[in-house]
């Protein structure tokens, strides 16, 4: 019973932790005339795990629903206890999440074939506690993985960032007690996209 009670205090942790960097970068009062596209900055705190992230790079004559990545995190061993995944979360433009069933996580890896599938995975996780993302993709052994936002929906355009670099292939990591819930196989990242409308 102790155990549950330490991931759910972990887990608000993390989750105080996301909504503090998002409070961060949020303005106090909007501007009077606001510019043709407001963007959120980018966090990325996992570029020494090797994550970079591509932007949309021209964004003047934007028509579409843009998803940028704000936030990319490595969790530390508390947070993953030994899992590999890349948690996603999508938000509006107010740091709310996106109830959008049409939307999905895109992704490949490197070196992928074209038999190998990688289905968009849903960003159906239920609102809680333990959930740290929308949505979730699984990473394995000498997977590089690459991700973005994308529509199910063919009639609806979507312009995403794209996260690249995420791997598993990273040192053991201690947690505070000395368990080592990262390890050469099980790290995990949080990756945080919010809607740029044009």
């Amino acid at each position: 019973m102790i155990r549950v009670y330490e991931l759910l205090d972990e887990a608000r942790s993390l989750l105080d932790e996301i909504e503090g960097i998002l409070k961060e970068e949020k303005p106090e009062e909007p501007p009077l005339q606001p510019p043709a596209i407001s963007l959120p900055p980018l966090r990325n705190m996992a570029k020494e795990y090797g994550v970079d992230v591509r932007q949309v790079p021209d964004l003047e004559d934007l028509r579409y629903p843009y998803y940028r990545c704000i936030c990319v995190k490595h969790l530390t061993p508390e947070q993953n206890r030994s899992r590999h995944a890349v948690f996603v979360r999508v938000n509006d433009e107010y740091g709310n999440r996106i109830y959008d069933l049409s939307l999905r996580i895109g992704w490949t890896w490197e070196g992928r074939h074209p038999n190998q599938g990688a289905p968009p995975a849903k960003l159906d996780k239920p609102d809680g506690i333990l959930e740290m993302g929308h949505g979730n993709i699984d990473l394995y052994n000498g997977m590089v993985v690459s991700c973005w936002i994308e529509s199910a929906d063919q009639s609806q355009v979507t312009v995403s960032d794209t996260v690249t670099g995420i791997h598993t292939n990273h040192p053991d990591e201690r947690a505070a007690g000395g368990e080592i819930w990262n390890s050469i196989g099980h790290h995990s990242f949080l990756v945080v996209f919010q809607l740029v409308n044009p």
